[in-house]
């Protein structure tokens, strides 16, 4: 693609949907298979499929070694790559935004807890949301380090602003001093107020 190009939300696949789903969906679609990124941890690269769907138009799976999470995005050379992924994914099993919040709120082990802070950065669409913010600024204030670390990480995702206040609160309360510094890189790639993305 040349020019500037738009990134859409992540789209977090379920646990069921599997590679050859993926790869069928796009084959049935008469998508184009554009390469793929194999995986390497040392470089902290994931897998990555492309498809070109039409010019100007991709369509990416992602397997986030990071968050532990499957999911899809779009890349468009217009504005609108995040309208254009609603469309594009309308067939796969995909977590919604209430999906996400719901697991987090039905979460009770630290473990379960983790993944549900996790998939919730992952779905954080591209401008912010008081629910999934509410959620993440409470774990962030979880008694259990691991939970704290999955927030921090579901703030760097999504970027928003609205995670300044609660960062900035734990890094002055924090222990850990991997985590302190894990909330200090965050905080400095966050946007300014109003600048959610």
């Amino acid at each position: 693609m040349n020019g500037r190009s738009h990134y859409s939300r992540r789209l977090a696949l379920k646990d069921h949907v599997t590679m050859a789903e993926v790869n069928q969906y796009a084959e049935t679609r008469g998508w184009d298979s554009i390469g793929i990124i194999n995986r390497n941890p040392d470089e902290g690269v994931f897998y990555e499929k492309k498809w070109q769907v039409r010019d100007g138009l991709s369509f990416h799976y992602i397997v986030d070694d990071f968050m532990g999470e499957r999911y899809v995005m779009a890349v468009s050379q217009t504005p609108d790559a995040d309208e254009k992924l609603t469309e594009l994914s309308s067939g796969l099993d995909t977590w919604t935004t209430d999906e996400a919040t719901f697991n987090f709120d039905a979460s009770v082990y630290g473990a379960d807890k983790e993944r549900a802070v996790s998939l919730l950065g992952i779905v954080s669409p591209l401008q912010s949301d008081q629910a999934i913010i509410e959620r993440v600024c409470k774990a962030a204030r979880s008694k259990y380090p691991g939970v704290r670390q999955a927030a921090v990480w579901a703030m760097a995702y999504s970027k928003w602003s609205e995670y300044r206040e609660e960062l900035t609160a734990l890094i002055e309360r924090e222990a850990d001093e991997q985590l302190v510094q894990d909330a200090e890189a965050v905080v400095s790639t966050l946007g300014t107020d109003g600048d959610s993305a």
